[in-house]
């Protein structure tokens, strides 16, 4: 059995529903496969700023999701052990922007786009997992399935399969991951139970320069739930060594503990009881640049963490995945089949220009969370860290001037 469809997706996460739903808006058919059995339910919290927020609306799901989360305008930055205010950043501003950000569990963001292709009568195909790549000419590509079908898509195959995509392994083959040697780990506990004095601001990040940073942050709009987070310098395991981490729980909790006494008590509360199924490792892994997101005849093309696996410490892992999402359908709306080749090259430059300011703002980020290197310099500069460029963007005016080039 073949299916055949117009655009085919492969993958179901964040970045394959956000553009199901912006092709459906340009009125471009499409279908979506995705190798797990169901819906997954992601654990964690995503946020999601301005630029994220703004496709979010476009879409007609912004509601739904704000319903659903927190907004935030500021992250503070403390100094331990006396607390010091040393900076403050700006995750949103509905004055400048139109949104402040949105801090949010990723199931509900799941549950949303979700229930948006259910109303939009688009169908999740579940048990496909993507093989690989059949055939590729002017006219259509194919693919097989580990089911052993296959599909058939006329104008494009959209690699939305995450950071292990095996589509972009098609496409490059000798690319491997690069690991940024840091690592992070977040739980969520009760707001109760970490009982933050009267006063105190989330979300936080509280800063020593032997000890590295806790971050602290609200997961739900009633505030009765906290994630914390820690991040730290690490060897690579590969992927096999970080299994074994992950599953070593007492490990893990003792790694988000260890150092706490050396901030503030709410901290050493935060991680005293921590639910160990809330426990989430994240190893910071790159793609390196590649040297282009689509093949050679154009019918192939990546996007999301396929395309460029961005550590979560910006906070733009989601939206610059919803910006990948939510351009590429803008861009396959205004071109032709003569235009669609050149576009696309167009797309990739200037995604690709955005992708490496957030890496230069993950680098400062990354620089204020771990625990300064003996020897060498302080790299923390107040104010050095801004997301105006990022969050003030016109998407078509973006996307235009990307062609017109």
């Amino acid at each position: 059995m073949t299916l055949t469809s117009n655009i085919a997706i492969i993958g179901a996460g964040c970045a394959g529903l956000t553009l199901a739903l912006t092709l459906h808006k340009r009125g471009i058919p499409c279908k979506v496969y995705e190798a797990a059995p169901g819906p997954r339910n992601v654990g964690g919290t995503l946020v999601l700023c301005p630029n994220g927020l703004k496709i979010l609306d476009e879409l007609g799901v912004y509601q739904d999701i704000l319903s659903r989360g927190r907004e935030d305008a500021v992250m503070e930055f403390r100094r331990v052990p006396g607390l010091e205010l040393v900076d403050t950043v700006e995750l949103g501003n509905t004055a400048k922007y139109g949104y402040n950000s949105v801090r949010v569990l990723r199931r509900h963001v799941m549950d949303v786009l979700l229930g948006a292709l259910i109303a939009r009568g688009i169908t999740v195909h579940y048990k496909k997992r993507f093989a690989r790549v059949l055939l590729e000419t002017h006219e259509a590509v194919a693919w097989l399935f580990d089911d052993g079908t296959t599909g058939r898509a006329t104008t494009a195959l959209v690699g939305a399969d995450g950071i292990h995509s095996r589509l972009r392994a098609h496409l490059h083959p000798d690319v491997a991951l690069e690991f940024t040697h840091v690592f992070a780990t977040t739980a969520i506990v009760p707001a109760s139970q970490v009982c933050l004095p009267l006063g105190t601001n989330l979300p936080v990040t509280l800063m020593s320069n032997t000890q590295g940073a806790y971050v602290l942050v609200y997961a739900d709009a009633a505030e009765t739930q906290i994630c914390v987070m820690k991040q730290a310098r690490k060897a690579d395991l590969g992927r096999d060594g970080w299994a074994a981490f992950v599953a070593d729980t007492e490990g893990v909790v003792a790694f988000l503990r260890e150092g706490a006494e050396n901030f503030p008590a709410y901290v050493q509360r935060a991680v005293a009881a921590v639910p160990v199924d809330t426990l989430i490792v994240w190893p910071f892994h790159v793609v390196p640049q590649l040297r282009t997101w689509s093949s050679t005849l154009r019918k192939i093309t990546l996007l999301g963490d396929a395309a460029h696996a961005l550590p979560p410490s910006t906070g733009q892992g989601a939206n610059q995945v919803l910006e990948d999402a939510f351009t590429y359908g803008t861009v396959l709306a205004q071109s032709t089949a003569e235009t669609l080749a050149d576009n696309l090259l167009k797309w990739h430059a200037g995604r690709q220009a955005r992708v490496d300011g957030i890496l230069k703002i993950a680098k400062k980020m990354n620089a204020r969370r771990l625990p300064q290197v003996e020897g060498q310099p302080a790299t923390f500069v107040p104010g050095d860290l801004t997301y105006d460029w990022v969050f003030d963007v016109d998407y078509e005016k973006l996307v235009s001037t990307w062609l017109a080039r």
